[in-house]
C-alpha cells in the first residue's frame, strides 16, 4: 500500500524531481503542496503558482505561529467608525467646502466638479473599504502560518491553521533534521555507504566531511577488484595508515607539492591525473573519489572548477568508472550546489 502511494506521488511530481530523487510523502497545507523526498523539501504553491525546492541541510527550523495582529483591528474598527460619522453627518462636508471657496478661491473649479454630498459619498467608501480590508487581515491573523526558515534563503510562509497535517508535517521534518532521512523514513532510502555503485556514474554526496564519501569508497574498492583513486585533502600518509590497500593509488591534493603523490589544486592537474588514471586501467575497472572541490574553488575560480567536473563525468561515463564527489553544503551556494549537481547522475 506504501508503495502504491510512492507510485502515486512519483507519477504526480515526477517532473519536479532530479537524478535519483524519490517522493516519500505528500501534504497539503494551506494553497500550498508539500513533498518530501529522500533529498530535498519542495513547495508548489497553487495561487500564485510557484516552486520552491528546499535541500533538508539548508533548513534551519520549522514552526508554526500565529501572530494576532490587534493593530489591525484598531485601524479598521476607527476608519469604519470614521465612514459612519462622515456619512451622518453631511454638513460637516457643506462647511467644508465653504471654507475652502472663501479662503482658497484657486480652488472653486476643482470643487464645483462634484457637490458636497458626492464628494461625502465618496470618502466615506473610501474609509469604509479600508476599514474592511484591516478587519480581514486581523481575521486572517487569526488563522496563523507555518514558517520554514532557509539558509542564505527568505523564509517559506504559507498561511494555515494548526491542523494535524501541520503537526505531522513538523513532526516529520524535526525527525529529518535530527536522525536524517533514514530515521524518518523506514524505506525507500539508501545509506550512501552501503550502496553499490554503477559504472559509468558520479555520485554527489552532501555532507559536512566526506566520512560517508571515504567508507563508501573503500567499501567498494575492498569488496571487489576494482583500482581505486582516491584524491583527498586529507595527507596520504594519514589515509595509508586506516586503510592499506594495494589496488589504490592515494593524492595528497595540496599546494605544498612534496612527492609523487602530490598534486597541486589546478583543475588541468587534476584533469590529467584523473585521465591517466582511467587509460592506465581496464575499463569498467575503476572507482575515483575526489575531495576538496572547495579548495579547488579557491585556488581557481568556480566555474573553472565546474568546467573540470562536467569533463570528468563525461570520462567517467565513457570509460564506465565510477565516481564519488563530496561536496559540504554550506560552502557553496544554492546556485552553485544547482550547477554542479545538474551533470551528476545521482546526489545523495
Amino acid at each position: 500500500m506504501e508503495n502504491d502511494e510512492r507510485q502515486n506521488l512519483r507519477e504526480e511530481f515526477g517532473r519536479y524531481l532530479m537524478g535519483n530523487e524519490k517522493p516519500l510523502k505528500s501534504f497539503n497545507v494551506g494553497n500550498t503542496g508539500v513533498v518530501l523526498t529522500n533529498e530535498r523539501l519542495l513547495c508548489l504553491k497553487r495561487f500564485p503558482k510557484s516552486f520552491i525546492p528546499v535541500f533538508y541541510d539548508d533548513i534551519r527550523n520549522i514552526e508554526h505561529h500565529t501572530y494576532i495582529a490587534w493593530n489591525k483591528i484598531i485601524k479598521g474598527v476607527v476608519l469604519l467608525a470614521a465612514a459612519v460619522y462622515a456619512f451622518y453627518n453631511p454638513s460637516l462636508m457643506n462647511s467644508t467646502f465653504d471654507f475652502l471657496n472663501q479662503n482658497i478661491p484657486e480652488l472653486t473649479p476643482l470643487l464645483s466638479i462634484s457637490t458636497p454630498q458626492q464628494t461625502l459619498l465618496f470618502l466615506a467608501t473610501i474609509l469604509a473599504v479600508l476599514g474592511l480590508y484591516q478587519l480581514t487581515q486581523f481575521v486572517f491573523s487569526l488563522t496563523g502560518k507555518l514558517r520554514i526558515s532557509v539558509k542564505g534563503a527568505p523564509s517559506i510562509r504559507i498561511r494555515t491553521g494548526f491542523s494535524p497535517e501541520v503537526g505531522d508535517l513538523i513532526k516529520t521534518l524535526e525527525g529529518i533534521r535530527k536522525g536524517g532521512i533514514k530515521e524518518a523514513f523506514e524505506e525507500g532510502v539508501v545509506e550512501p555507504a552501503t550502496m553499490d555503485l554503477k559504472p559509468g556514474k558520479t555520485y554527489i554526496i552532501r555532507e559536512y566531511r566526506p566520512d560517508k564519501s571515504t567508507k563508501l569508497f573503500f567499501n567498494e574498492v575492498s569488496s571487489t577488484d576494482l583500482h581505486g583513486l582516491y584524491i583527498s585533502r586529507m595527507n596520504p600518509k594519514d589515509v595509508v595508515g586506516q586503510q592499506d590497500l594495494i589496488n589504490i593509488s592515494y593524492y595528497w591534493l595540496t599546494d605544498s607539492i612534496t612527492d609523487s603523490n602530490s598534486v597541486s589544486p589546478e583543475p588541468e592537474r587534476v584533469f590529467a591525473l584523473i585521465t591517466d588514471f582511467l587509460e592506465k586501467n581496464p575499463k569498467g575497472e575503476t572507482v575515483i573519489l575526489l575531495d576538496g572541490i572547495e579548495y579547488l574553488i579557491t585556488h581557481s575560480n568556480f566555474d573553472q572548477v565546474l568546467h573540470l567536473i562536467q569533463g570528468l563525468v563525461d570520462k567517467i561515463g565513457v570509460n564506465s568508472s565510477r565516481f564519488i564527489i563530496p561536496l559540504n553544503p554550506d560552502a557553496l551556494s544554492s546556485k552553485e550546489m544547482a550547477l554542479l549537481e545538474r551533470d551528476v547522475s545521482i546526489v545523495l
